[in-house]
Order: C-alpha cells, then sequence, then structure tokens
C-alpha cells in the first residue's frame, strides 16, 4: 500500500472515531445567530468544508503550474 493512501485512510477513521464519539447537541452562535445542532453534524460540516477547499487549491496551484489535477478537466471550474 502507497504511503499516501495509508495516511488518508488512517485520518479518515481517526475523523469517524472523532464523530462517533461527539453526539451530543450543542448551540452554535454566529454573530447575531443561534443554531442548536449535533456536533457530529458540526464537525462533518467542518471536516466537509476542509475537503473541498484543499482540492479546491490543489486544482488551482496545479492549473497554476501547468500540470493536470485528477478529475478536474479543463473548461469544468467556476472562473472558465
Amino acid at each position: 500500500m502507497r504511503p499516501k493512501v495509508a495516511v488518508v485512510i488512517l485520518l479518515a477513521l481517526l475523523l469517524l472515531v472523532i464523530i462517533l464519539q461527539n453526539t451530543q447537541v450543542i448551540a452554535v452562535r454566529v454573530l447575531f445567530w443561534e443554531i442548536q445542532m449535533s456536533r457530529l453534524l458540526l464537525i462533518v460540516l467542518a471536516a466537509a468544508v476542509g475537503f473541498i477547499g484543499g482540492y479546491v487549491v490543489a486544482s488551482l496551484r496545479a492549473g497554476r503550474n501547468g500540470r493536470t489535477t485528477p478529475g478536474v478537466t479543463a473548461g469544468s471550474g467556476p472562473l472558465d
């Protein structure tokens, strides 16, 4: 198994353990809003935003350097 794949699997398992241990309902306050939500949902949303942001940054950097990113085709971005 390639080291990069092993690290991704290990991090995914660690995230799963953290998610399953945090199921309490909490109040999240953003500016003047207050939302009641499960910590589980908050962690999943934060992880998803992080993964999507990392993918977007990696694909933008790859495009600037003239390389291609797997799964990203020319003309499919928001600026194309």
